[in-house]
């Protein structure tokens, strides 16, 4: 699951509440960012009358925002009678002064509070909002963090792109779940500047870059990606440079961050005289 860019008074991702009863619930695999409360619980607000215990494994929980603050492990999460259980989680916050950060959170090992690298995070403030992409980019720390064992408990076997939830992320040899709703595929950032006196446009197949418009796209690992570029009326395309190069179409394999730019020149006007005889 993911829960992204949502805003409320309290809870800005989730309200978990439990009354007259005393238990566990579990929660796996979800991504929570770019979330916002007015008042606390930017990522979840929990509250039980009796003791619960709220287990996270593989979880995210980053950059989401409660009374005003933003990168703690209060505005992610708070709590009224309920205990989190973090496993195997990403949790902003987490660790203060290299400790854990204790009281209403048990540190079940495996968790980390680094970045995680998302293909485009949500700023809080800009909640409520359907803008962002919660998947990892490379070199994400949520790659291959998770525990097998906490996703296989749950019964699926893919991620929420339908992508298989066991595979080798990191290159290690051993095929362990992603933190998070996503299994990294690998993206790579295509970056297309234009040059030159004149303008022009420079569009994508398949589609993403559209530059005037917009001139960073990311494609999934080894997509085969080709660039065209049109000129306006008076003007020329005089080439290709950096990824690419002459002036055909630009053809590219996206095995890693790529940069491309096109110049566009003014087109030479030439008056001869006549003379008429």
């Amino acid at each position: 699951v993911v829960m992204s860019g949502n805003a409320a008074s309290t809870g800005g991702g989730l309200v978990v509440s439990v009354y007259n009863s005393e238990g566990s619930a579990v929660m796996t695999n979800v991504s929570f960012s770019g979330n916002s409360a007015v008042y606390y619980g930017g990522a979840i607000e929990a509250e039980a009358d009796g003791e619960c215990l709220l287990v996270v494994n593989n979880n995210i929980f980053w950059n989401t925002r409660a009374d005003g603050v933003t990168g703690t492990i209060d505005a992610n999460n708070n709590s009224f009678g309920v205990v989190y259980s973090l496993t195997h989680s990403l949790v902003e916050g987490a660790y203060t002064g290299g400790s854990w950060v204790g009281g209403d959170y048990q540190d079940g090992g495996g968790n980390i509070d680094q970045d995680p690298l998302f293909l485009d995070p949500i700023s809080p403030p800009s909640a409520p909002t359907t803008t962002g992409n919660l998947r990892l980019g490379n070199g994400s720390p949520a790659i291959d963090a998770g525990l097998n064992s906490h996703t296989e408990n749950t019964g699926l076997s893919t991620d929420l792109d339908g992508e298989a939830r066991f595979k080798d992320g990191d290159g290690d040899g051993d095929a362990d779940v992603d933190m998070g709703a996503y299994e990294a595929k690998g993206y790579y950032d295509l970056i297309v500047t234009k040059s030159g006196d004149g303008s022009g446009t420079v569009t994508s197949t398949p589609a993403g870059i559209d530059c005037g418009v917009t001139c960073i796209e990311y494609f999934k690992k080894d997509t085969a990606v080709t660039l065209m570029a049109e000129s306006e009326e008076g003007l020329l395309f005089t080439g290709w440079s950096e990824a690419c190069k002459g002036l055909d179409e630009c053809k590219l394999t996206m095995d890693t961050d790529k940069n491309v730019t096109a110049a566009f020149e003014e087109a030479c006007s030439v008056s001869l005289p006549v003379m008429m005889r």
